[in-house]
């Protein structure tokens, strides 16, 4: 990254079959699109609930971009590297996607800017 590595938390919980998928498909798309320069942090809700509690996580799985600003948060399996690297604002980062016109009816992945929050 530029100036600042890309930081990513993935928040799941336990080992549900939706869990197990988004860790599979979020460290296939760090692999394989994405430059060496990130940190991918798993982050277990069920063992820990009190990192859930402070980062407001209220459905799993979910992803949060901590770094660079601002933070965007996407919901879901990250089954569609595409969409995932639009609503994390990486798309210029990584590869073209190859054969995907995405001129279909699929609404893209949504993502969640956070607001600052006062401590």
């Amino acid at each position: 990254m530029d100036a600042q590595r890309l930081v990513l938390h993935l928040y799941v919980f336990g080992q549900s079959q939706h869990s197990l998928r988004a860790v599979d498909n979020l460290r296939r798309l760090c692999e394989q699109r994405l430059d060496d320069d990130y940190e991918l942090v798993l982050i277990d809700v069920q063992a820990q609930p009190e990192l859930a509690e402070a980062a407001q996580v209220f459905a799993t799985p979910v992803t949060i971009r901590i770094a660079p600003p601002p933070a965007l948060r996407v919901v879901g399996d990250l089954s569609d590297p595409f969409k995932v690297l639009q609503a994390l604002g990486l798309e210029h980062r990584g590869n073209e996607h190859a054969g995907d016109d995405h001129a279909d009816s699929t609404p893209p992945a949504r993502a969640q800017q956070e607001q600052p929050r006062e401590h």
